[in-house]
């Protein structure tokens, strides 16, 4: 009677040093609030067209910022990550 085959192992969480990019995305969270509160500060007794080209800006930079910064923690968290394999 043959064995049966192997079940597939369930992917295992990495390690808990991975945990420490969360606090990029905490900081950078906190600094968006500061600035969007800042922002909502200056916007309300000035209206016009250079405050609204800064809140162009603003948002359009922290876009940016969100697809560079992502993009980094996830090719950092790729590369601590061991590749799948048999564990012997």
């Amino acid at each position: 009677m043959s064995t049966p085959p192997r079940t597939p192992r369930l992917p295992s969480r990495p390690n808990a040093d991975g945990d420490r990019y969360v606090w990029f995305g905490v900081l950078w969270m906190i600094m968006l609030a500061g600035g969007f509160l800042a922002l909502i500060m200056t916007i309300i007794p000035v209206m016009n067209f250079p405050v609204l080209a800064g809140i162009v800006v603003f948002v359009g930079l922290n876009v940016l910022g969100h697809l560079v910064l992502g993009r980094w923690v996830a090719r950092r968290i790729a590369a601590s990550t061991p590749p799948p394999g048999e564990d012997d």
